[in-house]
């Protein structure tokens, strides 16, 4: 396997209950995005919510449990 110098490699993420890929570096407001989520009333990462003024900063982690309502 080659690796090259910058390129993101894959976290695993548990959402809503589901094992999922992610890039490395994704936000809240790209997950949310990519799974075509528009209406959402909290947001919780390991059992902590994130406020809405936080999605687009707060970068998810190896082994984070999201649940989103």
């Amino acid at each position: 396997m080659c690796h090259r110098k910058g390129l993101k490699k894959d976290i695993t993420a548990v959402v809503n209950n589901e094992v999922v890929f992610l890039r490395q570096g994704t936000t809240i407001e790209k997950l949310l995005a990519d799974r075509e989520i528009k209406n959402r009333e909290s947001v919780w990462v390991n059992e902590n919510q994130i406020l809405p003024a936080e999605y687009s900063t707060f970068v998810l982690q190896e082994g984070d449990e999201v649940k989103y309502l």
